[in-house]
């Protein structure tokens, strides 16, 4: 089955101490996932502060996090903020409890 659409996963930040060297895990446990094929948001937040929205897009798209995220908004600041995403690119962003992800097709 092809990925279309866009995928979050939401899990807890690896340790990344000095020490440790290249056995860093950027990514630990994983909280919850959802691919969503159409814009939409997520169902659920962020369980706790210091976890990770881990997010990989099949075509180019807009997606913005927080309480009450749009995406659709052209310009904005905090919640209302959004980010460019290109197909088949992956970014990681620390998240607070609660905040979802919202995403449309750019």
């Amino acid at each position: 089955m092809a990925f279309t659409g866009l995928h979050v996963l939401c899990a807890v930040s690896g340790d990344q101490s000095p020490g440790n060297g290249d056995k860093a895990e950027i990514l630990g446990a994983p909280f919850w996932s959802r691919t969503m094929a159409s814009a939409n948001t997520t169902d659920v937040g962020a369980p706790k502060d210091g976890v990770i929205f881990r997010v990989r897009a099949a075509a180019a798209s807009w997606f913005a996090i927080g309480q009450t995220p749009d995406a659709s908004q052209a310009s904005g600041s905090g919640q209302s903020a959004r980010e460019y995403i290109e197909a088949g690119e992956v970014i990681d962003r620390n998240v607070a409890a609660g905040d979802k992800l919202a995403w449309i097709l750019a």
